[in-house]
């Protein structure tokens, strides 16, 4: 699974560096990016409002002093806070946390945190950490013990605040407003980057705030695909479905003379079935020949999908339930053959417009996201083939939740095959309109590129290709809506404030299906590095294992 890695930064007026990291995928992989566990302050109660994370060692809140409301602590780490700093380190007031705080005003520390340091709970040697506790009245302050040989540890089960003590160094120097940004000479620093325009402010914001910090903003599938169409009259191409006709007389003209009602009778005799609204001549031609038993081919293909323009689109939400693969009844294995994956979100307020496609009408409530991905084989003892299973080889796709936060990228297509039944007056060369079916009226994103799932510290990242062949179609200046032989790029907004001193550090894992023999090795590992003012401020481990 080949990707790069690289940065586009610029510096806001503040002198904050607006970060978009751009990974590049080929098609048909998966890719998760966590941040490494640390400790996390947050200026709210129950892990609310603004946020920094901590290093592991001692961290001085100058940015952040009297402003921690609760903290989250990841397991195997501990933070013990000061109420108060000095140069020498934290005084006052302290106590050790090893577990999530969601409100500190139960030991008397909302909005009092001035210094805090982290550290592991075991230290080499058999060491573990034995945190503040009472003992028969006494204060015992925290300390390290070695590993009981029964294997117990220490009673850490309740967090003990600590005496009040001295201050031991010089008092810090207040901290001023950030700076005006200045350029550094050294290309390889952040600092090196050029100031941010409007736009730039603008586009990072909107993939941070609306975009679940992810974006799509160049690669190969932001290239124009196929879209416009040569033939006369028709100024966009429709993308076809096979369906076979020879099912349409076991549910298709078992609803039509079902609503037909006291036009039964002369349903027999039509004379015309055609898509008005649409012009799908071929059914008609099929169904026709179908009921007169003239036909010579039940396969066909009719108009199905619709793209509202030749560039592809994000839409972001909610899932509305859980992903799931196409449901297998009639219409699905019979008139048609659909294995698509599905995934129905509601879109976020930026992307609500969404809900009303130019095709398709305007009263929807979630957006589909559809693809046919790549799915597991199964031999079938019953035939002498290999059947294609609904499981697809990337399990990402089955692991998307209800309420997930995910964004679809690809082309934005109304999803429409529609009947039109016209049969004629008795003793009249005049028709009626008897029947209008719509067998699917959606609204989708279809099929999807690229999609990213939110959850907690951890974003995946999937890049997929679309295996139905019905969106292979290309020409000299328009790709495969399919994604085939595409690259993929997304860009992963970060922000390092001026007078943050934190390392941010992120893992990159990723995954290929179907090109390479060994995927999970094809990326040698990699350590990258960004500096700023000549420190590190944020690494990235690619392919860490």
């Amino acid at each position: 699974m080949n990707r790069q890695v690289r940065a586009t930064p610029r510096i806001h007026r503040s002198g904050t560096i607006l970060l978009l990291l751009s990974l590049l995928m080929f098609t048909a992989c998966s890719l998760a990016y966590s941040q490494t566990a640390s400790v996390v302050l947050y200026e709210n109660p129950n892990f609310g409002g603004r946020s920094k994370t901590l290093i592991v060692g001692p961290n001085t809140l100058s940015d952040f002093n009297g402003l921690t409301s609760s903290i989250k602590v990841p397991p195997g780490l501990a933070v013990l806070i000061f109420d108060h700093a000095d140069s020498a380190g934290g005084y006052g007031a302290s106590v050790d946390l090893m577990e999530d705080c969601a409100n500190l005003a139960i030991y008397k520390f909302d909005d009092k945190v001035a210094y805090a340091t982290v550290f592991s709970t075991t230290k080499a040697g058999g060491l573990v950490w034995a945190r503040n506790s009472m003992r028969s009245g006494e204060f015992v302050a925290g300390h390290w013990e070695r590993q009981r040989a029964s294997g117990g540890g220490p009673d850490n089960s309740t967090a003990v605040v600590s005496p009040p003590l001295p201050p031991r160094g010089q008092p810090l120097t207040p901290v001023t407003e950030p700076q005006p940004a200045s350029f550094s000479s050294d290309p390889g620093d952040l600092m090196s980057s050029p100031p941010a325009t409007q736009g730039d402010i603008d586009e990072f914001n909107s993939i941070r705030d609306n975009q679940y910090g992810v974006g799509v903003l160049g690669g190969d599938t932001t290239k124009p695909f196929y879209y416009h169409h040569n033939q006369p009259g028709e100024t966009v191409y429709k993308y076809k479905k096979v369906i076979d006709t020879q099912y349409l007389d076991g549910e298709g003209l078992r609803r039509i003379t079902n609503i037909l009602g006291p036009y039964h009778g002369v349903a027999i005799p039509l004379e015309q079935l055609s898509d008005i609204n649409h012009e799908i001549e071929s059914v008609a031609r099929d169904i026709w020949e179908t009921l007169t038993s003239t036909h010579h081919s039940t396969l066909t293909a009719v108009d199905c999908w619709y793209p509202d323009s030749e560039l592809k689109r994000t839409v972001c939400g909610t899932m509305d339930g859980d992903s799931h693969a196409c449901g297998q009844d009639y219409t699905h294995t019979k008139l048609t053959v659909d294995k698509d994956m599905n995934f129905d979100v509601t879109p976020s307020a930026t992307f609500k417009p969404m809900l009303k496609n130019r095709w398709a009408g305007g009263n929807f409530t979630v957006i589909e996201g559809e693809v046919k991905a790549t799915n597991l084989q199964d031999y079938s003892i019953h035939t002498p083939w290999i059947t294609e299973t609904l499981v697809p080889k990337n399990p990402i796709f089955n692991t998307v939740k209800r309420g997930d936060n995910v964004c679809m990228y690809g082309p934005w297509m109304a999803d429409i095959i529609d009947l039109n039944a016209k049969v004629p007056i008795p003793f009249s060369s005049d028709k009626i309109e008897a029947v209008n079916i719509d067998f699917r009226n959606n609204n989708e994103i279809h099929p999807i590129n690229q999609m990213w799932i939110k959850k907690e510290n951890e974003t995946q990242l999937v890049s997929v290709v679309d295996k139905t062949g019905y969106f292979n179609k290309d020409n000299a200046t328009e790709s495969q809506a399919s994604g085939y032989n595409q690259r993929m790029r997304y860009y992963l907004a970060f922000e390092i404030p001026p007078n943050d001193v934190t390392v941010q550090e992120y893992q990159v894992n990723g995954i290929g299906f179907d090109f390479a023999a060994h995927p999970m090795t094809d990326v040698a590992t990699n350590v990258i590095t960004l500096r700023y003012k000549g420190r590190v401020c944020l690494k990235i481990d690619d392919n860490y294992l």
